[in-house]
């Protein structure tokens, strides 16, 4: 017989303790939308990916599979959607919804994590489909804007709309700024209508749109953890995470799809 803490149990069974719980800052960006291209109407922008940025438990012992969405691939009828981002293991479970693509001449932009992608022409974008319902703390922008003569730029997570409709060219919905202990950066701007552009990858930035050829693609996400130097790193990481130690915090940089083990 065993005795533990004045609880008696029984040949052959094995006091395990409760889990211990410390917190951690998480920072998800989803994969942005890839751009639309045009036949001289414009294409519209892609939204930027979904974005998430919370304080959360995370359980020592327990480890946390982690995707990294990529970018939307920009199309032009109409571009991709972006790849979700995710996080889960014990207790734990956050999606960012990709960017949605933007809109070919006379077209809807697509829906997406933070925000639509940009309409093409006389169409709008409509708003993302956030992650709100599954994540309520998920970030999202607003319309990607109508296409007048250009295409509408995306929405980004900095809760704007894509900018009004240009002739030649038009300004996207912005980024939002994210401050990670030695790297403040912005993540997730819309992409903008008639302005190719292909966004640089682990930004969650939406793809540009064109208005004769070739649209944008959209730049893949990021996700980040940290917390207080003061608990001990992590046991185990694979995926080959970026990790430092600045201003009292240990940080880990997911560019690629990976696991953690605390």
């Amino acid at each position: 017989m065993n005795v533990v803490g004045g609880i008696t149990f029984g040949a052959g069974l094995v006091f395990q303790p409760p889990p211990t719980f410390f917190t951690a800052n998480i920072l998800v960006v989803a994969g942005g939308g890839g751009g639309a291209g045009g036949s001289g109407v414009g294409g519209g922008g892609a939204g930027g990916g979904g974005l998430i940025d919370n304080t959360y438990s995370v359980a020592i012992g327990g480890t946390y599979n982690i995707v990294i969405g990529s970018g939307g691939s920009g199309y032009i009828y109409g571009g991709a959607q972006g790849g979700n981002s995710t996080i889960s293991g014990a207790a734990l479970s956050l999606v960012g919804i990709g960017g949605g693509g933007g809109g070919f001449a006379g077209d809807n932009g697509g829906n997406g994590g933070s925000a639509g992608g940009g309409g093409s022409a006389s169409q709008n974008g409509p708003n993302g489909a956030s992650g709100a319902a599954l994540q309520p703390t998920s970030q999202w922008g607003g319309y990607g804007n109508t296409g007048n003569g250009g295409g509408g730029g995306g929405g980004g997570a900095g809760g704007g709309a894509g900018g009004a409709a240009q002739p030649l060219f038009n300004v996207a919905g912005p980024g939002r700024s994210v401050a990670v202990p030695g790297a403040t950066a912005t993540y997730a701007a819309g992409g903008a209508g008639n302005a190719f552009g292909n966004q640089p990858a682990n930004t969650g930035n939406g793809g540009g749109g064109e208005r004769y050829g070739g649209p944008g693609n959209g730049g893949s996400g990021i996700i980040v953890l940290w917390y207080a130097d003061t608990i001990p790193a992590a046991s185990a990481t694979t995926g080959g995470p970026t990790i430092t130690v600045t201003g009292g915090y240990r940080v880990y940089r997911f560019t690629g799809s990976g696991s953690i083990t605390f």
